[in-house]
């Protein structure tokens, strides 16, 4: 939709907005406030990829979503749809049980993500074409890690053979 609108700084009047694409503001740079209305249904991962400057994103009593430090979660808290503005390092709740399709792809911001032992489920290109030094720091042990399903589709977490890369750390 705006994809590659470095210009845009701004969104409002959303109001009739049910669905908003997976990266549907991506490389937006300068974009720093949007106003997600709770007409909204449905976020698509990667939404909000490379905006940068993004310092408020604000949900108008969406029934569907909340944020919570810069990550765009599911209500339950069970989903992780995706993150915005400028992060270092994330912390993921350890209330999330699955991390959704392109949550942080192409993040090249990203530095060290702590994934808790709570995590069963990494869809398709979740951690795709991402900060290639980025530390991954998972709760549970290797055999823990074993037992989440992760789609092929996340190289920086997954070598080519499928097997595990060796920047994720063991608590």
């Amino acid at each position: 939709a705006f994809i590659g609108c470095i210009n845009l700084a701004k969104v409002e009047n959303m109001d009739n907005i049910k669905k908003i694409s997976e990266a549907a503001f991506c490389g937006c740079i300068k974009l720093n406030n949007v106003k997600i209305s709770s007409q909204t249904q449905y976020i698509g991962g990667g939404a909000f990829q490379d905006c940068i400057s993004l310092t408020a994103l604000q949900l108008d009593n969406n029934p569907n979503y909340k944020i919570e430090n810069q990550l765009i979660l599911s209500k339950d808290g069970k989903d992780l749809i995706g993150v915005y503005g400028y992060l270092n390092k994330v912390t993921i709740p350890n209330s999330v049980k699955t991390v959704k399709k392109a949550a942080f792809y192409k993040n090249q911001t990203i530095g060290n993500i702590n994934i808790p032992k709570s995590v069963i489920l990494i869809e398709k290109n979740a951690f795709s074409d991402c900060n290639n030094s980025i530390i991954i720091n998972y709760e549970g042990s290797q055999d823990d890690w074993k037992k989440i399903n992760i789609a092929a589709e996340n190289n920086t977490i997954l070598s080519k053979s499928g097997n595990l890369k060796f920047n994720v750390s063991f608590w």
